[in-house]
């Protein structure tokens, strides 16, 4: 397989590492790519830099546009790709020279419809969080689906490392004005494929930024705008480990929330939350891909507000531990 892959890259408010990412794309070993800057009326320097880069390189091309957010960046860049299969590759993040080579060849070897490989979830510091260890595998429909759920392998809900089909994208365009639309497009985009195959060589770094889209604020509208989704899903599910990956998805989302928002001392939300997750409680501790301490810590969640004041400070107990930053 030597066709050309398009590389998406929604451009906005990331002076200090578009050029680290977009040298990351150039010093590719598979060359045959169409890289597409989607500048989304970025105030810095960004556009200029982007303009900079594709006079030096016929492969990238540049979109300038109005503000309207990652989902819309994303869209326009799959829509003015020619290519047939498409990557997403996150602005501030960067990757190997081996990302697409690996991508398409394990496409070509396994002849999946989807091809993967793992996150280096790395954080502004330097230093990186391991990479699980797995053999490389391929996956059928729904086992898909439940990995990326639980993102197991490495793999979890994010776009970005995976090899796309344009024609599914264009199909299934992210969701404009919602935050984490990884998540919702996830649910409804790996559905559409029957077979997947996951590289056990990681290429893609995952940056952790505080200021990044997904370590800000989370809205509690999108919150339960994807509860919701999930929740339509998992109520038709039959299949029980596809019912106990859409749990844990459920509770992993309320957790983040919990993370990222002082809700400490809002009892109303927190007992909406409650009321929201405390019926699936039972099918989340009774999973026996659960770890004890996951266990422990999703009954503390969902319980009442004495048990999530104990969830808090087991979860402030636990990121003292095990700290990568």
């Amino acid at each position: 397989m030597n066709e050309k892959i398009a590389i998406v890259v929604p451009v906005y408010k990331v002076e200090k590492y578009i050029r680290r990412c977009v040298d990351s794309l150039i010093a590719q070993k598979y060359e045959n790519l169409e890289i597409i800057l989607v500048d989304d009326g970025s105030p810095d320097c960004c556009p200029q830099i982007c303009d900079e880069y594709a006079s030096k390189d016929n492969r990238i091309k540049v979109i300038h546009k109005k503000n309207g957010g990652l989902s819309d960046a994303r869209n326009a860049g799959v829509r003015n790709a020619t290519s047939e299969y498409v990557v997403f590759v996150d602005s501030d993040d960067y990757v190997d020279d081996t990302l697409i080579s690996s991508l398409v060849g394990l496409k070509s070897k396994y002849g999946v419809d989807i091809s993967c490989t793992p996150l280096i979830y790395e954080f502004e510091r330097g230093t990186q969080k391991p990479v699980a260890i797995f053999e490389e595998t391929k996956l059928e429909g729904k086992a898909f689906i439940s990995q990326v759920m639980r993102a197991r392998y490495g793999i979890g809900v994010s776009v970005c490392s995976k090899l796309f089909p344009r024609s599914v994208l264009l199909a299934h365009p992210f969701p404009i004005g919602k935050l984490h639309e990884d998540i919702a497009i996830a649910i409804q985009l790996y559905s559409e494929f029957n077979t997947a195959a996951i590289n056990n060589k990681a290429a893609y770094h995952y940056i952790q930024r505080t200021s990044s889209i997904t370590h800000s604020t989370i809205d509690e509208s999108s919150l339960f705008w994807i509860l919701d989704l999930i929740k339509s899903l998992l109520d038709k599910e039959t299949d029980k480990a596809l019912r106990e990956a859409f749990v844990y998805r459920i509770y992993d989302l309320v957790n983040e929330y919990c993370r990222v928002i002082h809700v400490h001392e809002d009892k109303a939300i927190i007992c909406k939350m409650q009321e929201y997750i405390r019926p699936y409680r039972s099918i989340y501790i009774r999973d026996s891909l659960n770890s004890s301490m996951t266990k422990l810590k999703g009954y503390l969640l969902s319980t009442n507000y004495i048990t999530f004041r104990m969830f808090i400070m087991l979860k402030t107990f636990n990121n003292k531990v095990h700290k990568y930053v």
